[in-house]
């Protein structure tokens, strides 16, 4: 996707930031089916498909353990 965002804070090994505006959104983007996602934060895949979501944290799960079995 492509996003206009404003950074919130800073830390040493990652940043937070605040989405302000999605210019391109990606084809698995939705609409979020909580009415109060934006306010909220505690589901912050609503936005992804539910093919999507899967497959993204298959993806950290595998990163995972290959993060560990390379350490």
């Amino acid at each position: 996707e492509e996003v206009q965002y404003k950074v919130i804070k800073v830390k040493k090994n990652f940043a937070i930031g605040k989405l302000m505006n999605v210019k391109t959104a990606s084809p698995d983007r939705v609409t979020p089916p909580c009415d109060y996602y934006q306010q909220c934060g505690g589901c912050q895949l609503q936005h992804l498909s539910y093919r999507a979501q899967l497959e993204m944290k298959r993806k950290q799960v595998i990163n995972l353990f290959h993060h560990k079995v390379s350490t």
